[in-house]
Formats: C-alpha cells, structure tokens, sequence
C-alpha cells in the first residue's frame, strides 16, 4: 500500500522517489493475530483470525513534515494505492474502517 498527500488522483504509475507527495508504502501479507494454540495453518480457526480486523503502522513523519514545509496550506486529500510487485491493483480485497494519523 503506497500513501500519498495532496495528489487525490495517484495511481500505481505514481513517482515514488523525489515525490514530495509520497508518504511511505506499507507491505502486508495475511495480516490478522497469528495462529494460537494447537490450531495449525490452514484451519478454519486459523483462517478466521486472518480476517480479523488488524491495526498496521506506518511512520509517515519525514515525508508528511517535508511536505507541510513546502506543500500548499490547508486540508489535502490522502491516498491509498493498493500495490503488487509496483502494479497497481484495483481491487484489493481490502476492507479498510479508518485511517488516524497521529502527531506529537
């Protein structure tokens, strides 16, 4: 997943390096709480828990203090680009309930 501010029509074809409008990427691969227990890989329990809904992080600090510095004033669109092997994919599979982001 690449993330970009301020460039509401990015797709996976975006510029990654020198954009100021690039955020950072976040790889994941079948994210939910792992496997517990006796319950092996491949089991419906197993398979549930993949499903979970799973909190992942990423640090976008630099690139969103670089872009403050220089970018225009006021609110600015974020974008999600669902990406694999750098092709975009339009139909992740991916339900998303919120995104934060968190400054101190």
């Amino acid at each position: 997943m690449r993330v970009f501010i301020g460039e509401p029509d990015a797709t996976g074809d975006a510029e990654v390096k020198d954009n100021p409008h690039y955020l950072g990427s976040q790889h994941f691969f079948g994210v939910g709480p792992g496997v517990q227990g006796n319950e092996p890989n491949g089991s419906m329990a197993a398979d549930r828990r993949q499903l979970e809904p799973t909190e992942i992080r990423l640090n976008v600090t630099l690139g969103l203090k670089a872009f403050l510095a220089t970018g225009p004033a006021g609110p600015q669109p974020l974008s999600l680009v669902a990406v694999d092997r750098g092709k975009e994919l339009f139909d992740p599979g991916l339900a998303l309930e919120g995104i934060s982001l968190v400054i101190t």
